[in-house]
């Protein structure tokens, strides 16, 4: 959060004349808004002692929701390119010799939710039109189905071939959860390979970890054991698993795969 956003916040405190309401409100607010609405409102921490209740100063924060929703697509985005970003979720956005990364603020144990990946929705035929091979965001959901980039914390979130996080899939949302602990201050990773079946992009890999693939590609190009590994710790998405026993019905049976 920036000087000037600091105190802009520190004056409409001053003068904001709003009916206070209810912790679980403004937070419900927030969800609905997106993960940048965390990390916008965490400027409203300092200002808690002079809200006498414990609760988040609610001025500021129907300020914040006010400014969110009248900015629509993202346009508080420039303050996640001055330094550290609180992102939420336990979450921080920093520069990193990668760009930009997303590390953990507080611990997460094996199973624990971290966080939603949000974006708008695009068919496979739209991302092809859209994608940089160089600069990809998006996130493969479905057959026919991606995720665009965002500027929260869920388009930040690097590959690692040994990744401490994985992707979930349920009613139509990719939630990424602790496949291992994680400690505080540790870059939150997954592997992108988890959700790829597309056999269109590719990228090399330079994570650094010592089982490092080199190239990240369609699950389908894993290793077995490690995709028999992913698949039974739940990481592997319903549309990956049905075109992998589709693929391998039609081996049994002799059938010539669809092209």
């Amino acid at each position: 959060m920036t000087k000037t956003a600091t105190v802009h916040a520190q004056q409409r405190w001053e003068y904001l004349e709003l009916t206070r309401k209810t912790q679980g409100y403004l937070i419900n607010e927030l969800s609905e808004l997106g993960q940048i609405g965390w990390e916008l409102v965490s400027v409203t921490k300092h200002l808690e002692a002079r809200a006498g209740s414990g609760e988040v100063p609610a001025p500021v924060v129907v300020y914040i929701l006010t400014h969110l929703k009248s900015s629509a697509s993202g346009g508080m985005h420039h303050f996640m390119d001055e330094g550290p970003t609180e992102a939420g979720n336990g979450l921080i956005i920093k520069k990193s010799t990668k760009g930009k990364s997303v590390y953990s603020r507080c611990s997460f144990g094996r199973g624990e939710f971290i966080i939603e990946f949000r974006g708008n929705r695009y068919s496979k035929e739209e991302y092809k039109k859209k994608l940089n091979p160089k600069n990809n965001h998006y996130l493969q959901i479905g057959d026919d189905l991606y995720l665009g980039p965002t500027r929260t914390a869920d388009n930040y979130i690097n590959h690692s071939c040994s990744p401490n996080s994985g992707i979930r899939i349920a009613d139509g949302k990719a939630l990424l959860y602790a496949i291992r602990p994680i400690k505080r201050g540790e870059e939150i990773t997954f592997d992108y390979s988890t959700s790829m079946d597309e056999d269109y992009w590719e990228m090399d890999c330079r994570c650094g970890s010592r089982n490092c693939r080199k190239r990240i590609r369609d699950f389908k190009y894993l290793p077995d054991g490690l995709k028999r590994k992913y698949i039974r710790i739940g990481i592997v998405p319903e549309f990956i698993l049905k075109n992998l026993n589709r693929k391998r019905t039609r081996k049994i049976s002799g059938e010539t795969p669809a092209p």
